[in-house]
């Protein structure tokens, strides 16, 4: 099971925060005024129907500018970052199942900092007391992980990215398994392709 978009929202604060904390940036970069700018990409709406999976992305922000580090910082410098995230739909359910002692959970979740890190190793204790996790370096393969732990026995595997997910569907033991992709602007062009991976594949 994924965390990040998954369980939480993270891209609605990392966008908001920087729109915060860097007003500026509409009107040196885009050359756009702050208030077209704030009333686009201000907009949860927009922000979850994004066609661009990275929030830099998605705010223009070319690879040589100096809000291209700002933007990142606005989420691996925060170790608070994830203390008031607010549980998607289905995290919600998953939250009130695992309470109830209904199901096992294992998550695994990349980090690309310490801060990053420790932030959300805080919150998934939080909402899920005594759960088993592995928050692992971006680019580390969850298959990896499955392998490492022995958790080839999983019923379901949820992630937002379809990378991770064909990973672990071709490096695990799949047979049976459910996987689920929960659908943002930027994976619903990948929702055709998942019927041919397994019979049993979901959209949340």
């Amino acid at each position: 099971m994924d965390f990040d978009q998954v369980i939480v929202r993270i891209d609605i604060k990392w966008v908001k925060n920087f729109i915060r904390t860097y007003p500026e940036y509409f009107e040196k970069e885009l050359q756009i005024s702050f208030a077209d700018g704030f009333e686009f990409y201000n907009s949860t709406k927009n922000i979850t129907e994004r066609t661009e999976y990275y929030v830099d992305k998605f705010l223009k922000i070319r690879n040589d500018s100096p809000y291209s580090k700002k933007c990142m910082e606005i989420f691996t410098a925060d170790s608070e970052f994830y203390d008031d995230l607010s549980l998607t739909g289905y995290g919600e359910n998953l939250k009130i199942i695992y309470g109830k002692g209904k199901i096992r959970l294992f998550i695994i979740s990349h980090c690309i900092t310490k801060t990053d890190a420790e932030s959300k190793k805080r919150c998934i204790e939080k909402l899920f007391p005594n759960v088993a996790y592995s928050l692992i370096k971006s680019g580390t393969k969850k298959s990896q992980v499955i392998d490492k732990y022995n958790m080839h026995h999983y019923f379901a595997f949820v992630d937002d990215s379809l990378v991770n997910i064909e990973d672990v569907f071709s490096h695990t033991y799949s047979i049976s398994k459910t996987f689920g992709l929960p659908i943002y602007g930027y994976n619903s062009k990948y929702e055709h392709l998942l019927e041919p991976m397994n019979k049993n594949l979901t959209t949340l």
